[in-house]
This record gives structure tokens, C-alpha cells and sequence, in this order.
């Protein structure tokens, strides 16, 4: 069964790669980012301020790029 992503090992590997992850970012110059579920994460190392959109999906801009949190329509949380 899977049991989904471990959100305090993404936060630390992506603190850990920040530098490299920075230099990804300037040498693709990407428009948007979909975070996917880990938007508070990118805010957090990016310190970026979020609004919430009409939609209710969170977004910001850093770096040139807007970063968007947005999860896959298909996600959905079994209870």
C-alpha cells in the first residue's frame, strides 16, 4: 500500500539541494511551477508571500517564476 509522500524528507532534500535547485530554476527560466503538494515547502526556503486565487489554489512569485500549489484532479484521500 502506498502511504504517500514523506513531506520532512522532501522539506530536508530540497534544503539540502537548494543551491543546485536555485541554479535549475535560472538556467531553465521556467514561466510557472506546479508544485504539486509541496508548495508550502518552496514558499518556506523561498520566503515568498501566497495568495489565494479564485479556484481557492495558492500561488506566488519567486525567482521570475510563479510557483502554484495544485494537486492531480485525480488525488483523492481515502478514509
Amino acid at each position: 500500500m502506498n502511504e504517500g509522500s514523506n513531506y520532512d524528507e522532501i522539506r530536508a532534500h530540497a534544503i539540502t539541494n537548494n543551491e543546485l535547485w536555485m541554479k535549475e530554476i535560472e538556467i531553465i527560466k521556467p514561466d510557472v511551477i506546479i508544485c504539486g503538494g509541496t508548495f508550502s515547502i518552496v514558499q518556506e526556503i523561498l520566503g515568498f508571500e501566497s495568495t489565494k486565487c479564485g479556484s481557492g489554489a495558492l500561488f506566488g512569485k519567486a525567482l521570475d517564476t510563479l510557483f502554484v500549489d495544485f494537486y492531480h484532479p485525480m488525488y483523492r484521500i481515502v478514509l
